[in-house]
Parts: C-alpha cells; structure tokens; sequence
C-alpha cells in the first residue's frame, strides 16, 4: 500500500500463506498476523491472473516449510 503518509513493504519471506478465495480474492497473509488481499478483477485479464500466482508461487516456495492443499474449503497456495 502507498499513500502519501504510508508505504507498506513485505519481503517474500515474511508471507506465510496465500489463498485463492473462490474466482473473487487472492489473500496473502503475514507473519505478523497481518495481511493483503487483492481482488481479482483488479488484474486486467486472466492470464495476467495466472501469472501473478506463479510469479508468488516461486517467490515463496522457498519460505514455506509445509503447504496445504485445502484450508476451509479455500486453495491454499
């Protein structure tokens, strides 16, 4: 988030989980408990879509220890 009194910045390796909630949200939760969710009508197309979510997967894979294929009905990443 950048707004003209804050910027907020994560390294890849304080991410602990991201889920894709449904075709609506991508949610990339912290360490600290906090998060960032992205809708994900704000990507201009599908692809664009398809290609954040790699891009994620291979910036994090390194950092997550174990990964789960279901959370509460959601994809986890």
């Amino acid at each position: 988030e950048i707004t003209p009194e804050v910027k907020t910045e994560y390294f890849y390796s304080f991410i602990e989980r991201v889920n894709v909630v449904g075709h609506d949200f991508v949610f990339i939760q912290m360490k600290s408990h906090s998060g960032v969710i992205i809708p994900v009508r704000c990507f201009e197309s599908g692809e664009q879509y398809s290609k954040f979510i790699d891009f994620i997967k291979t910036k994090i894979i390194n950092s997550i220890k174990t990964m789960t294929s279901t959370i509460l009905g959601d994809q986890c990443i």
